[in-house]
C-alpha cells in the first residue's frame, strides 16, 4: 500500500510537467520555448498549433513582379510551414518556390490571430 501511494506521488509531477502542444511544432521551436509558451502565453502557443493547418498557402508568382524573393524548396509532401524549418513571425512572409512558378505564403502572428478571433 505504501508503494502504491508512493508511486502516485512520485508520478504526479511527471503529470503536471507533461507536454500539451503538438509535437509537430518541435521541428521548428525547441522544447523549452514551447514549455514556457503553455505555461506563459498559452493563446500563442494556441495561435501557433492553428498555424499548422491554416499558416501557409501557395499562390501563383504573378504579383512579385520585380520584387526578388527568396527561394525556398518545398518537400512534396509539406503540409504545414514547421515541414520546412520556417517560424511564424510578426510579418507576413514570402518565398518564390524553387523550381516551379509559386510563392509561398506563411501568415503572420497578427494575420492568423485575425482568422482565428473570427472563425
Amino acid at each position: 500500500m505504501k508503494v502504491l501511494l508512493l508511486l502516485g506521488i512520485l508520478s504526479l509531477p511527471a503529470g503536471l510537467l507533461a507536454q500539451n502542444y503538438d509535437q509537430r511544432l518541435l521541428s521548428s521551436y525547441d522544447a523549452s520555448s514551447l514549455e514556457n509558451l503553455e505555461a506563459n502565453d498559452p493563446q500563442k502557443l494556441e495561435l501557433l498549433t492553428y498555424a499548422l493547418e491554416n499558416g501557409m498557402y501557395f499562390t501563383d508568382q504573378i504579383g512579385s513582379k520585380g520584387i526578388q524573393l527568396s527561394e525556398i524548396d518545398v518537400p512534396e509532401n509539406a503540409t504545414s510551414f514547421v515541414d520546412m524549418g520556417l517560424k511564424i513571425t510578426e510579418q507576413n512572409q514570402y518565398f518564390k518556390v524553387k523550381g516551379e512558378d509559386r510563392m509561398l505564403v506563411v501568415k503572420s502572428f497578427w494575420v492568423l490571430n485575425h482568422e482565428l478571433k473570427n472563425k
